[in-house]
């Protein structure tokens, strides 16, 4: 990152004081109607970007890889982007709870996108991610919105980990509280009366929908309003990550907002210093740093995303090729050994008979029968709530 923090200038025996009034002063910065401070006990600032050069560097990036990753989704084949979704989905999950310190595993998490688990733990959150590549339209306008979509979320989850964390007061939570350090250092206090922190999400949900600040500044610098007002006594961290995805699913593409997580999760230590740099009282408000912060790990999510798919592209094409070498009765037969190998390849976690009917456009006898020709060592078979089927990929790597 180019541009240095006001605490970092501090450090290296700058000017504070002048540096601050002149970004705070200057054509370039953006000032919030939201005020921010440490404690209780220290001064208050206006929250504020500025506009550096970074910023349009960082735009002209996505626009260029939002094309691209929209040129190599277009090139999957239909069950191919169907286990790409899936696998997106149970990672980004898998992820988020993991930058929380909730334990869940691939396997929990893909039996509830396939209905086949009863288990109502994780269910509310696989759910709403779920709904990001649907497109759904969930309203972000009012404190009430957002206690809303909380209820339907995560409050279940939190309150299952521990049943003190429900919700008390009229919206939000009634008591303060404390993020605090492993050891025991008090690293953040909440907004505190709950009048507060209902007046401060108005405010902070009006500077999030208001266009005429550009997407990303908006949508990340209300990433850190709401860790900093912290609506409820957990399940915050959980709740932001997750509207920061929806709106970048808006602004670019669903498959690289449902990587976001992951690219966090690779970065944690940097994710929790973008925070616990913003709160310092010497930063005085600036939002800069922790905007440009969470650009650079977008950028990391979209490469990721980028190279993931172009490795697999290939290993399809590679895997393909080798399938057509095969002596098999006919071209369905053929067919139905690719849109396997889309399953096995792409997550892992296989294609029903009503997938595979619907892709081949063949009735479930006419399948069935396709399925019993090919040698049990190369079909690999799971019963869920419904089968799924997929190509055993070690089986496929021994063919020459």
């Amino acid at each position: 990152m180019d541009y240095p923090s006001l605490l970092k200038a501090l450090y290296t025996n700058q000017d504070v004081e002048a540096l601050y009034h002149s970004r705070l002063a200057s054509v370039s910065a953006r000032q919030f109607p939201f005020f921010l401070q440490q404690s209780s006990r220290t001064p208050e600032y206006p929250a504020f970007f500025l506009y550096t050069e970074e910023f349009p560097r960082f735009l002209g990036l996505f626009s260029k890889r939002k094309d691209m990753l929209a040129r190599q989704l277009a090139a999957l084949p239909p069950i191919a982007l169907q286990q790409f979704m899936l696998g997106s989905i149970i990672y980004e999950v898998k992820s988020t709870n993991e930058i929380e310190g909730i334990h869940s595993t691939r396997r929990e998490i893909q039996k509830l996108l396939e209905g086949s688990s009863s288990s109502r733990r994780l269910k509310s959150i696989v759910l709403r991610y779920q709904k990001i590549l649907e497109r759904e339209e969930i309203p972000f306008q009012s404190p009430e919105d957002i206690r809303h979509f909380f209820d339907s979320f995560a409050h279940e989850e939190v309150i299952a980990e521990n049943p003190k964390n429900r919700l008390d007061g009229v919206l939000f939570r009634k008591e303060s509280v404390d993020i605090v350090s492993g050891t025991g250092k008090i690293l953040h206090q909440g907004l505190y009366p709950e009048g507060k922190i209902t007046s401060a999400l108005a405010a902070v949900l009006q500077i999030l929908q208001d266009e005429k600040i550009p997407a990303l500044v908006r949508i990340f610098s209300f990433h850190y309003f709401f860790a900093y007002i912290h609506p409820f006594y957990d399940g915050n961290g959980r709740t932001a990550r997750f509207i920061t995805s929806y709106f970048l699913a808006r602004e670019y593409s669903p498959y690289v907002a449902l990587r976001l997580s992951l690219a966090i999760k690779k970065q944690k230590k940097k994710y929790y210093r973008l925070f616990q740099d913003t709160e310092n009282t010497f930063n005085r408000g600036d939002l800069t740093p922790f905007v440009l912060g969470l650009c650079e790990i977008l950028a990391e999510a979209f490469e990721d995303t980028i190279r993931l798919l172009a490795r697999k592209t290939e290993q399809l094409k590679c895997y393909t090729e080798k399938l057509r070498r095969l002596e098999v009765p006919d071209s369905l037969t053929q067919e139905l050994y690719e849109v396997l190998l889309q399953a096995a390849l792409f997550s892992g976690t296989g294609a029903t008979m009503t997938d595979l009917t619907k892709t081949l456009r063949k009735s479930r006898v006419t399948i069935q029968a396709r399925l019993d020709s090919i040698p049990t060592s190369w079909l690999v078979v799971e019963k869920k709530k419904a089968y799924t089927y997929k190509l055993n990929l070690l089986a496929l790597r021994k063919l020459r």
